[in-house]
């Protein structure tokens, strides 16, 4: 939980200010704890004594009625019927961690999951939301490698968790939904050398980044585990009674510490080093040797950089949260055992942004996440892709053009860039 705490405190500073950069102090001035702190102790409370769920939130809500909460939960906390609202917003996922700590099985983290979110968020992906994150906490605990990990999130959820944080923070923005959230947070997590390096990951992606933190600083508390140094410069920001719930639940479920990974963080180093292709400045850039997979919506496609090809080959999905097609840079999973993901190229990020841009001047933009305004109709994870083209012939044309052997895009980085 604490991790969870800490991801908040970081990212409160930029949330409404993102750096999509991993070089930041972690505690600076405009630092503080939010809604996130202040509803994650509160689930933890619960978890505790017992009682009443909806009574405890909305407690905690208004002992702390400044910590920026989000508009329909305000209007909940400040209302006189406290019903669910059939949100899927992320604040389900964000105030979830407890839950994992307590659990003794794969059910009760999913039954708590479910019980901690449905109070307000009782929309189906809202639940979703909490229980994936509960559940990667839990697997985490069970010490289950990361990849594992990702793999029954992505079978048991839905969620893609294949892009790398690299190339999620190019196209990331703020987006408050658990579908849109949620995944990028845990990729976060999982693809991170420490506990540092997992709430840097998740303040570089920009977006709701308070959320984004504590939901990924909750699975990489269970992971990792928290330095002590950086638990005692965040502890001082709460309030006394919420850093006394945080030392009662200690007590209740103890505390995890994992330095197993430590001993290989310098190896890994050095293999990176060794293994990662660097892209310096280049001048010209070209996209070829299309592929397209129709049952995925999902192709390949292969980059030269200055007359030089790189081997393996870049992954393109349509189907994006926000209706944009999402690139991926290849990557290397895993190397010498350490639970994490890296990019195998290093692109410069101008580069790279020019790549996204002819890839998805490609495709047409599809219907987004959430609810049309003029149709009435919502979009989420749940969704038949091809429901959400408003000109499949369109898309087929694409399609047919660029598995082409001839065709290519061809980029003059140069002029591109003074465009």
């Amino acid at each position: 939980m604490i991790g969870a705490i800490i991801g908040d405190i970081v990212g409160s500073k930029y949330e409404f200010s993102n750096i999509k950069t991993k070089e930041f102090p972690l505690f600076s001035e405009g630092c503080s704890f939010t809604d996130d702190t202040v509803l994650t102790i509160a689930v933890a409370d619960w978890l505790l004594d017992g009682g009443d769920l909806a009574e405890r939130l909305v407690a905690y809500g208004r002992a702390h009625p400044h910590q920026a909460y989000g508009g329909m939960f305000g209007r909940w906390l400040r209302g006189g019927s406290h019903e669910p609202y059939n949100s899927w917003g992320n604040g389900s996922a964000m105030r979830v961690s407890a839950v994992a700590w307590v659990a003794t099985d794969e059910a009760e983290v999913m039954a708590l999951a479910k019980s901690s979110a449905e109070v307000t968020h009782n929309h189906p992906e809202g639940v979703k939301g909490a229980q994936a994150t509960a559940l990667a906490i839990w697997m985490a605990l069970q010490g289950t490698p990361p990849e594992d990990i990702r793999a029954a999130i992505t079978e048991r959820f839905g969620y893609d968790l294949t892009e790398s944080v690299d190339s999620i923070r190019t196209w990331y923005r703020f987006d408050e939904s658990c579908a849109g959230t949620v995944p990028q947070a845990i990729i976060c997590a999982l693809d991170a050398m420490d506990f540092e390096d997992a709430i840097r990951n998740a303040i570089s992606i920009g977006g709701d980044s308070d959320t984004i933190a504590a939901i990924t600083g909750g699975i990489a508390e269970a992971m990792f585990g928290v330095p002590k140094a950086i638990e005692e410069k965040a502890r001082p920001y709460l309030s006394e009674e919420l850093d006394e719930i945080v030392s009662r639940f200690f007590e209740r479920v103890g505390r995890k510490t994992n330095t197993e990974l430590d001993a290989k963080k310098r190896q890994v180093a050095k293999w990176l080093a060794d293994n990662v292709t660097v892209i310096g400045k280049v001048q010209s850039v070209i996209l070829s040797k299309f592929t397209w997979n129709p049952e995925r919506y999902k192709g390949e496609f292969h980059v030269t950089f200055d007359g030089v090809e790189y081997p393996r080959s870049f992954d393109f999905s349509l189907g994006g949260i926000d209706g944009r097609t999402d690139i991926y840079t290849p990557m290397f999973t895993s190397p010498l055992g350490v639970p994490a993901g890296f990019a195998a190229i290093e692109i410069p990020s101008s580069v790279m942004k020019l790549i996204n841009h002819e890839i998805r001047t490609l495709f047409p933009r599809i219907e987004p996440f959430g609810v049309n305004r003029k149709t009435g109709k919502e979009t989420h994870s749940g969704t038949p892709i091809q429901e959400r083209f408003p000109d499949p012939d369109a898309l087929l044309k694409t399609v047919e053009a660029i598995i082409d052997p001839e065709f290519e895009i061809v980029i003059d980085v140069a002029s591109s860039l003074e465009e």
